[in-house]
């Protein structure tokens, strides 16, 4: 039976990530006309899609015999000898069985695999996060953390709980209402828990074909910076405020670039 379950898991995951690879390119156009934040939604449950509809899939396959296991409906597998369905009750018997459990342990160490490195990114991302608490100082006038370092930028970082940061020097730089944007962009990014979005979807979307993969991930992102935008935009000063503040951070972070200084002695 677990034989059964893992060939009919590899064909329902092969069937919808190649489903998947061709009807992207056709619907992405449709999907950049959404707004931002259904966008990044949508996308988030498309990079799920392997998965979710593989498990969706077995158990559908599994209803049957469950259904009889729980005593909610009768046996009826003597109305079929093929087994159309993944029965708990009659396993079917499958040839070339090895084959499918070597099959089946490197998927197992596949997937073992990337969700050890997931967990480690977890880590790491909270690792950073104490450590910026640590060696920033906290502004309660604009709840966020300030921290000392000659590089303009701003983010919101942390998984459960984001925090904002902003660099003192970003915060020298800005005028008041360009600030005021770049804080209510980074709380948004904050109150959708993009980080943690992010990383989930980099994890479940694995089952995609590489290329698409990659596709998807950078389509989410844009529509996340974009949702943030709207967000931003609403709150403080309207989409030309924005824009003006997006364009005078870019200048600042090209000149900074210009200037020599590399994201490693950033870090050091």
């Amino acid at each position: 039976l677990l034989q059964a379950a893992l060939l009919a898991a590899a064909f329902f995951v092969l069937s919808i990530a190649l489903t998947c690879a061709a009807a992207y390119p056709l619907l992405r156009r449709r999907f950049a006309a959404l707004p931002p934040n259904w966008r990044a939604n949508l996308l988030f449950g498309w990079a799920a899609l392997p998965l979710a509809g593989t498990m969706a899939l077995l158990l559908l396959s599994f209803a049957p015999s469950l259904l009889t296991w729980a005593g909610l409906a009768p046996d009826h597998c003597h109305l079929h000898p093929d087994h159309p369905h993944l029965c708990l009750l009659h396993p079917p018997h499958i040839e070339g069985g090895m084959l499918l459990v070597t099959g089946a342990l490197a998927g197992i160490a596949a997937m073992v695999t990337y969700l050890a490195g997931w967990v480690l990114d977890c880590w790491r991302t909270r690792r950073m996060v104490a450590n910026l608490m640590r060696l920033s100082r906290r502004d309660e006038a604009h709840g966020m953390h300030v921290v000392a370092v000659d590089a303009p930028l701003a983010f919101a970082a942390g998984l459960r709980t984001p925090e904002l940061f902003v660099s003192r020097h970003l915060l020298a730089q800005l005028t008041p209402a360009q600030l005021a944007i770049v804080i209510a962009h980074e709380r948004a990014h904050a109150a959708r828990q993009d980080t943690l979005r992010h990383m989930i979807a980099a994890l479940v979307s694995r089952l995609h074909a590489p290329t698409l993969r990659r596709c998807l991930l950078a389509d989410l992102s844009l529509a996340a910076e974009q949702a943030c935008d709207e967000r931003a935009a609403a709150e403080a000063g309207g989409r030309l405020a924005v824009a003006d503040a997006i364009l005078s951070v870019e200048k600042l972070f090209a000149r900074w670039m210009a200037a020599g200084t590399t994201p490693r002695e950033l870090q050091a």
